[in-house]
């Protein structure tokens, strides 16, 4: 008869008695034997005496777990205990290990309810996973579990605590099946309509494998106006498609349940004005019978309108929309205006509504859209699946009500005069011929030039065609203005001169000097399209000086001239600078005393009298004898009675002249001694006497 180990350990014991020093310890591991690892029976596993030591050990290295003598264990880096009880390595360890449902095959299919086990290896981020190959085909096991019989598909589930890997491998889905097109029934159960529970009671079902990681199968209810489908997932392309009426649950007969009851406006205009004029104002009724799962409303060519429940009796005079949802039918068909400027640029600049096409929305209730795309077009409609505020436009309105898309959009749209060069807009008076600009850019300006034709164009620069026009006219030296501002492009043709400037002539001697009053004058010759006004000072190569008008210059002026310099300023009166520096010697000394002042004038700086606004007038150097004293200075510095008695002096005491440095003469013939010089000589000594004599044969021969 067989005997266990643990019982050949007790009968050891009993012959050995307590008081051997030895102990008995379980001895395996989970390589050689995996029990050593997954069984709570110890009953099965081998033991060993401990010829010396006193305890037992359970260890873990590189995911193998070690039982035995601790003398003989290999010692786990993390996971090592010891006991020092016989037998006292038994039980799971470490006590945490991960316990997965551990099968294969079909019986490995249906839902586990047996405990799990503790896996082979230790791992402490393990997994418990379940494998789905088929209906027939599954595998249950622990991650850690050695790889070299079988890895785990794509399609495995994983989960993370003990006994997680029991859900049901493999179900059946069944759903309700039916279309409402091939048969009453499938949209509510007439024996059932006023039950809250109510479901279908078409018997005819489909059915669907749900295979646990597989992608999951789903029944479905396609709910379109008076179209109802009911089915399983396979089904279902095409209709998948419409997902806004497409609905999907994944427990069996999950779709059998009823629609609920229509409830639709029910009225007619030619005995209810309130059914085409505010039908919201009407009670909801609900509508008889189970098939009517949609709502309805016609306009007749007459205007009249009918509301009521299910499929509408559409005739070629009439119009008709269906709906689903309670009281859906309550809109009214809208008309929008129709236009993009491609076609035509009223269309952005709304100049004229009254040539814009209107159309009548095919989708009662439609609101209407004016959008803005980005390469600048306009685009007003009815809003449909084609024409819907959805991101592709820069900039997009919608709005409910018929035309209600009227008006500039953007309202910040730029807003320029327009000519074309044909209609007379040399001179803009008004603001009659500002439009905002066909194509919409944020960023647009407007422009305005000159033709060949000599007539101004004016637009917007995203209209790319008469602005490269426009870019043409500078090529051509007409020039193209650009400005930003609504209506800021009125620059005239050709207006008046505003400028006034100083007028004279070359032959004038005084132009030369700076000009008061007298010579201003208003510019008489028009400023055409972006000529700057201007006033001119003209130095010609003999030193002579013309003032006036640039833009009242003739061709012969210009032509006929010899090289000048031109200088031009464009203020008020700007050209009456002096364009000559009068200057003098100044200087003042003593008769008998200064000789530089006298007869070497030459050795001497000259100074400049006054700037640049010294008067024709205040011109001319001056020589003056003051008693005693010999005086040379600028005549300007002279009070105006001084500056009359030295212009008109008899008796020759002063000498005015108009040149530059004209002061500098030596010769003293207009020179008369003061009347007490004689008597003053008297008691002047020798050395003074031999002075005077000198002074006046030096007069003498200077003559």
């Amino acid at each position: 008869m067989h005997l266990s180990w643990s019982l050949l350990a007790l009968i050891f014991l009993t012959f050995k008695g307590k008081s051997s020093e030895a102990i008995t310890c379980y001895k395996c591991d989970s390589v050689t034997l995996s029990e050593c690892a997954t069984s709570l029976d110890s009953e099965t596993w081998p033991i060993e005496e401990c010829k010396s030591g006193y305890s037992c050990a359970s260890s873990i290295v590189d995911s193998v777990t070690y039982r035995g003598c601790s003398s003989n264990t290999p010692r786990g880096p993390k996971y090592y205990k010891t006991c020092s009880e016989n037998l006292c390595n038994e039980g799971v360890f470490p006590p945490g290990r991960l316990k997965c449902h551990q099968c294969s095959g079909i019986n490995c299919v249906p839902k586990q309810i047996t405990k799990p086990k503790p896996c082979v290896n230790f791992d402490e981020n393990d997994n418990c996973y379940t494998d789905v190959i088929d209906e027939q085909e599954v595998y249950r096991a622990c991650d850690s579990d050695p790889q070299t019989i079988r890895t785990p598909t794509q399609m495995a589930v994983y989960c993370d605590f003990n006994g997680c890997n029991n859900l049901t491998a493999v179900e059946t889905l069944t759903c309700s099946k039916c279309d409402s097109y091939n048969g009453r029934g499938c949209k509510m159960d007439l024996f059932e309509i006023y039950n809250t529970s109510c479901v279908i009671n078409n018997n005819t079902t489909c059915s669907d494998l749900s295979m646990l990681g597989h992608e999951q199968p789903s029944c479905f209810l396609y709910t379109n106006l008076d179209h109802v489908v009911r089915g399983c997932s396979y089904d279902s392309e095409k209709l998948s498609l419409d997902a806004e009426n497409f609905e999907t649950c994944y427990s069996s007969l999950c779709n059998k349940n009823c629609l609920k009851q229509q409830k639709c406006i029910i009225c007619d205009s030619q005995t209810n004005g309130e059914c085409i004029g505010d039908p919201g104002l009407l009670t909801v009724s609900t509508c008889e019978g189970a098939e009517a799962s949609s709502c309805h409303s016609c306009e007749s060519k007459d205007g009249s309108v009918q509301r009521g429940c299910g499929v509408p009796s559409r005739t070629p005079d009439s119009r008709c929309y269906e709906c689903q949802g309670e009281g859906c039918n309550k809109s009214n068909f809208t008309k929008c205006y129709k236009c993009t400027s491609d076609e035509s640029p009223n269309c952005g600049q709304w100049a004229n509504p009254n040539i814009i096409d209107v159309e009548s929305c095919e989708i009662a209730g439609a609101g209407c859209i004016s959008a803005v795309f980005p390469n600048g077009k306009t685009l007003r409609g009815c809003e449909s699946p084609q024409l819907k505020c959805n991101g592709t436009q820069s900039s997009c309105y919608a709005c409910s009500g018929s035309l209600c898309n009227n008006g500039v959009y953007p309202a910040v749209r730029l807003q320029c005069h327009h000519c074309d060069g044909r209609a007379k807009c040399s001179n803009i008076f008004d603001n009659s011929t500002v439009l905002p600009c066909a194509e919409y850019d944020k960023n647009d300006a407007c422009f305005e030039f000159l033709s060949g034709r000599k007539t101004m164009v004016r637009g917007c620069r995203s209209d790319r065609t008469l602005f490269y026009e426009c870019l043409l006219a500078t090529q051509n030296g007409n020039g193209c203005r650009l400005c930003a501002g609504s209506g800021c492009n009125n620059t005239p043709a050709s207006r008046p001169a505003s400028l006034s400037c100083h007028k004279c002539s070359r032959e004038h001697q005084g132009c030369s000097w700076f000009q008061d009053n007298r010579t201003l004058e208003k510019c008489q010759n028009e400023v055409t399209f972006l000529t700057m006004e201007s006033c001119f000072t003209r130095r010609f190569l003999n030193g002579t000086i013309s003032r006036g008008c640039s833009l009242d210059l003739n061709e012969n002026e210009v032509s006929g001239s010899v090289e000048f310099l031109e200088y031009t300023c464009d203020d008020e009166g700007c050209n009456d600078k002096s364009q000559v520096a009068q200057k003098c010697i100044a200087c003042r000394g003593k008769i008998i005393e200064n000789k530089t002042c006298i007869t070497e004038v030459g050795s001497l700086e000259s100074v400049q009298c006054g700037d640049d606004s010294m008067k024709f007038e205040e011109r001319g150097c001056y020589t003056k004898i003051d008693g005693d004293f010999i005086e040379r200075g600028c005549a300007s510095t002279l009070s105006i009675p001084e500056l009359q008695q030295c212009q008109q002096s008899s008796e020759k005491e002063c000498f005015y002249c108009q040149g530059i440095e004209c002061n500098t003469s030596s010769n003293f013939t207009f020179i008369v001694l003061p009347k007490n010089f004689g008597s003053r000589i008297i008691f002047q000594t020798s050395l003074v006497k031999f002075y005077f004599i000198a002074f006046l044969l030096m007069t003498y021969f200077n003559k």
